[in-house]
């Protein structure tokens, strides 16, 4: 486009301005350096928002981006670095470039070295995955405390496995579940349920659990909720937490779309009521407006049958 005579002035300036930009060597490096970053974390991301996922595996996959990012911290900038310096000696570019130093205050004796291109773009690379590991571990502390919590409840195979290991396990967690919620459950009677629970499944080989779910319909159908009260309770609460807040997000964005500057003397019901059909809009779907158009006609009607 700068070499495009058909294009302005401005134009051609502004292209070749850019493609100037593109071309450094700091650019090249941070650009290899985020698009290795930030694959790992969109796949990551991806994975938390399906509805499928369970607090359990988010917590474990974010533990080993977690290690991995520190573990290969000076790795992948080593990486990006070296893919960067072989481009710009291929294509011609030059690397270092004028050392910035900081100027010295009065009665200041020290000298500063001044960090070359090279040094200058480590320090950001690792600063930036210093920080980026320090906001993951902000943001998803309380996604690891509800896995310190429930975790155990999540991981069925083990939970009904005998041994000595898992039953140590087990009793920690049931403990620290009844601590929490010390109103409503008991730590010691979850551990016996769980082991009840073993019990009556080793005579039932055609019952097969393979997740919490197929467990609590098992509890379900085996008796009334006097028969194993805390396990059934402790699965019910762990099952309603919400693992992200993706669906909350996609709700502020279907309020923005609907509530817009020609809509602003809207009532709130009306509003509640659009946003509740375009969020809910698989179910809306499949209703069957004529039978709705009946109801309501019949609720409404004003004539009477003599």
């Amino acid at each position: 486009m700068s070499a495009d005579a058909r294009q302005t002035a401005d134009t051609r300036s502004e292209a070749d301005q850019l493609l100037q930009r593109v071309l450094t060597f700091d650019f090249l490096v941070l650009l290899d350096f985020w698009n290795t970053i930030l694959g790992r974390l969109d796949r990551v991301q991806k994975r938390l928002q399906d509805p499928t996922m369970n607090f359990h595996d988010a917590a474990r996959d974010l533990e080993a981006l977690q290690k991995h990012l520190s573990e290969n911290r000076a790795a992948i900038c080593d990486d990006s670095l070296h893919r960067a310096v072989r481009i710009c000696e291929e294509w011609g570019n030059t690397l270092e470039r004028r050392v910035r130093r900081k100027k010295r205050m009065p009665g200041e004796t020290a000298q500063d070295a001044g960090l070359s291109a090279k040094q200058e773009i480590l320090r950001l690379m690792k600063g930036s995955i210093d920080r980026l590991l320090t906001e993951l571990e902000e943001r998803f502390t309380r996604l690891d405390e509800l896995n310190r919590r429930f975790g155990f409840l999540l991981n069925v195979q083990e939970l009904l496995t005998e041994s000595e290991t898992n039953d140590s396990i087990i009793q920690e967690g049931c403990n620290r579940i009844g601590d929490f919620y010390n109103t409503d459950l008991d730590g010691k009677e979850i551990y016996n349920e769980v082991t009840d629970c073993r019990m009556l499944l080793k005579s039932r080989a055609n019952t097969s659990i393979t997740n919490a779910v197929d467990l609590l319909e098992f509890i379900v159908q085996y008796g009334d909720e006097n028969v194993f009260p805390n396990l059934r309770v402790a699965i019910q609460i762990m099952l309603t937490v919400a693992i992200s807040i993706a669906s909350c997000e996609r709700s502020f964005s279907k309020l923005k779309l609907i509530l817009s500057y020609r809509r602003a003397t809207m009532s709130q019901s009306r509003l509640s009521a659009l946003a509740l059909l375009s969020i809910e809009r698989e179910e809306a779907n499949n209703v069957n407006f004529d039978h709705v158009i009946d109801l309501f006609a019949d609720a409404k009607a004003r004539k009477m049958q003599l």
